[in-house]
């Protein structure tokens, strides 16, 4: 297979060929043949870039979230100081309901406070002295995943409540001359006859 020109899938030059991104944004299901290993390098590199990319956005992300969630805070901070300002006029002006037609209805109401939990283990023992446990609190099971598979593996009937995923295969991927080294299982595509 020759590598020919192709127009990348999302815009950056990966050097693959029209049969691979064709493959990788779903236009076929046929995994192009490679039947060599400098053909498989080109691969490579495109997973190398890839995961820079993919670094790339979830570091812009990160930074992206921490601005907006500051600055949903900031509104939040400001909104709850006018709403403090707003039942401070109500107070003054002793009124309970207000109604700005075309824009919004305030009422005042009292609240009652809320109980905080600060020790929530006292807290269930207190509980269970006074045999409110049961009737206060929920339990919830959480199934150990690694012992689960190992169980049904050798369990001889299985219930109807689970099934098992096809066998699959993994790449893993080190990346060179790089800062530190990075190490990523990236699942392949199942086909019936990997096993």
């Amino acid at each position: 297979m020759e590598f020919e020109e192709a127009e990348d899938f999302d815009g950056i030059d990966y050097g693959l060929t029209k049969e691979m991104n064709k493959f990788i944004i779903g236009e076929t299901e046929t995994i192009p043949e490679v039947d060599d290993l400098l053909q498989l390098e080109q691969y490579v590199m495109a997973i190398v870039k890839l995961t820079e990319k993919q670094d790339f956005l979830k570091q812009l992300k990160k930074k992206r979230v921490e601005i907006i969630d500051q600055a949903i805070e900031d509104a939040k901070n400001r909104e709850n100081k006018i709403r403090e300002i707003s039942i401070d006029v109500l107070n003054k002006l002793e009124k309970k309901t207000v109604d700005y037609p075309g824009l919004a209805k305030i009422t005042k109401t009292n609240k009652q406070g809320k109980w905080i939990i600060n020790d929530e283990e006292s807290l269930l023992k207190f509980l269970k002295e006074k045999e409110q446990l049961e009737a206060l609190t929920v339990i919830k099971y959480n199934v150990k995943k690694r012992e689960l598979d190992k169980f049904l593996d050798g369990c001889p009937t299985i219930p109807e409540c689970v099934e098992k995923e096809k066998p699959s295969m993994s790449l893993t991927v080190t990346l060179h001359n790089m800062e530190k080294t990075k190490e990523e299982s990236v699942e392949t595509v199942t086909t019936d006859n990997v096993f």
